[in-house]
């Protein structure tokens, strides 16, 4: 009832070379098996003298430090001392004075000094003198020099200089703003001349 099966013997393959399964495994030129089938491969074992050796090479080449990088002249020369600037006096804020001025905005602020001085002048024309003196006193504090032109000296009463500060104010720029202090400071001039002072 029981049987025992016969062991296998050793015997004989017989194989053919033009079989699909012989090419398959011992055609070894094939790019897609050759790392399959190719033997792994043996890790270097290095003695201590070859260690020391490697060492060695690596400290001798300064380009192959084993060394951060940032130990080379480059960065060396960011880390130089330079002596501490020496403290300000005083701390303090720049003042008014020393701020550059806006350019485009300077259209807008002599119009509204035009409008200033007009409405000064047509509320109290008897004010002009007092008007005009506190102008000369501010300019000169400010530094503010003034051109006077000679055509305005041919201004012939009140209503005249009216209409030409009134024309000027129409164009408010830097170079209008010359203009209108002129015809100011000219019928000033003419209505009270600096030898009756």
């Amino acid at each position: 009832m029981f049987r025992h099966a016969a062991e296998p013997q050793p015997r004989e393959v017989a194989f053919d070379p033009s079989d699909a399964i012989y090419h398959l495994y011992r055609q070894t030129r094939n790019p897609f098996l050759e790392r399959a089938i190719a033997p792994s491969a043996r890790k270097l074992e290095r003695s201590p003298g070859d260690l020391q050796r490697l060492f060695r090479f690596f400290h001798r080449h300064r380009r192959y430090a084993v060394a951060p990088g940032n130990t080379e002249p480059p960065f060396d020369r960011r880390g130089l001392e330079h002596p501490t600037p020496p403290p300000r006096a005083e701390a303090r804020y720049v003042g008014p004075e020393q701020l550059p001025g806006d350019p485009r905005r300077l259209p807008w602020m002599v119009e509204v000094f035009f409008g200033a001085v007009l409405q000064r002048l047509r509320e109290r024309p008897a004010a002009f003198k007092t008007v005009v003196e506190e102008l000369l006193e501010q300019f000169r504090q400010d530094g503010i020099r003034i051109k006077i032109y000679e055509a305005y000296q041919t201004l012939r009463d009140w209503d005249d200089l009216m209409r030409t500060l009134e024309e000027i104010a129409r164009y408010p720029a830097p170079e209008t703003f010359d203009l209108f202090c002129s015809a100011l400071f000219a019928y000033y001039d003419l209505a009270y001349p600096p030898n009756e002072a």
